[in-house]
């Protein structure tokens, strides 16, 4: 009860008025746990979006860099200015796994099985030693030079398969660190790049035929961009397209080898954490996604300018995702690596350069 008083005749008597006590109002609503988690992955998710769009456009004026070797030189850039914030960070790391996983799973659509069987018997033979004895030489190369596991099994495989294409395939299947991949798909871009440019020279030294240019270049130069550059720069010359079409088809039965190599890396690296007493799933989901959209193209099921489109929409997608490993690469864990990555890949490029080349005189006489 609350006493007031009221003047009534110049006399003020307390009078009781009963006090009205109100029922509490509900509670503020928190944010619902998506809706926060979305805000808190949208910055740097959306930051990657930015530098994967201006590589994307960027690698439409320079065929022989993909927006995903663009994308990481402008993310890694950004990030090394020291201005960008601290809230960018989680997006930021959402779009270098989970989106990267993505858009790997998706790169089945690339690929046909029946693509290998145009290479015929030899360029077969040719593929699969280069992919076995390349990847084989340079995981032992990288364990002798004291690289951690999953870094040298990286560069084995983006220097046996497909350049950076298969570093970020592998990368999810082995869990390797960020800065793990964006060194190694440092490392093959550089040496591509330089075999894209001395391949032509030397095959007009050797005397090659565009057919065995076609198929040394196409077994053993990392990059897809950079065999179709390395071709047509060989047959520029004569006018000819036969050394580029050749070649093309023989560096698509490496990239098919992609899928049955992730698979047997996550076997083997879920055999290894299980020892660990670590529960990771019997197959990444993104490597039957991959499987499952290989076969897709391999039937023929979706009509061509959906395939087209879904590929294009795929190569944007690896572009932001590898710009979220840029925007995560600082400079200092690049130090961190050293130059042993470099060395390890250089030697690799070497050895599957030679290998293949002395494979393309023997089975070509």
């Amino acid at each position: 009860m609350n006493k007031v008083q009221v003047e009534v005749g110049g006399v003020t008597p307390a009078v009781e008025i009963p006090s009205v006590e109100l029922a509490p109002g509900p509670p503020a609503r928190a944010p619902a746990p998506l809706l926060k988690k979305v805000a808190t992955l949208a910055p740097g998710v959306l930051a990657s979006l930015a530098v994967g769009t201006i590589s994307y456009l960027i690698s439409m004026r320079t065929p022989a860099l993909s927006p995903l070797i663009w994308a990481v030189l402008i993310g890694a850039g950004l990030v090394n200015t020291g201005l960008l914030p601290k809230a960018l960070a989680p997006g930021v790391a959402f779009s270098a796994k989970q989106l990267l996983r993505l858009a790997v799973g998706l790169l089945g659509l690339r690929l046909a099985i029946g693509q290998v069987l145009a290479v015929g018997p030899t360029g077969v033979i040719v593929v699969l030693a280069a992919v076995g004895g390349t990847f084989v030489f340079t995981a032992w190369l990288g364990k002798r030079f004291g690289l951690p596991r999953p870094l040298a099994t990286l560069l084995a495989a983006g220097t046996s398969i497909c350049g950076a294409a298969a570093i970020v395939a592998v990368a999810g299947a082995v869990e390797a660190k960020e800065e793990d991949t964006a060194v190694g798909v440092g490392a093959v871009t550089l040496y591509g790049t330089l075999a894209m440019l001395l391949y032509p020279v030397l095959g007009r030294v050797f005397g090659l035929t565009a057919e065995q240019f076609g198929l040394w270049s196409g077994a053993s130069i990392h990059e897809v961009a950079q065999v179709v550059g390395a071709a047509f720069s060989f047959g520029s010359a004569t006018g000819s397209t036969a050394a580029a079409e050749l070649a093309t088809v023989v560096k698509l039965g490496r990239v098919l080898t992609l899928a049955p190599i992730a698979l047997m890396l996550a076997l083997l690296f879920r055999r290894g954490k299980a020892k660990g007493g670590v529960k990771v799933p019997l197959i990444p989901w993104f490597i039957l996604l991959f499987i499952a959209t290989m076969i897709v193209r391999s039937l023929g099921v979706l009509p061509p300018g959906v395939t087209d489109s879904l590929v294009k929409g795929d190569t944007f997608l690896l572009a932001v995702a590898m710009a979220g490993l840029g925007l995560d690469l600082k400079w200092s864990k690049i130090r961190a690596a050293g130059l042993k990555p470099l060395y390890v890949t250089g030697i690799a490029t070497v050895f599957i350069g030679a290998l293949t080349f002395g494979l393309t005189l023997a089975l070509s006489r």
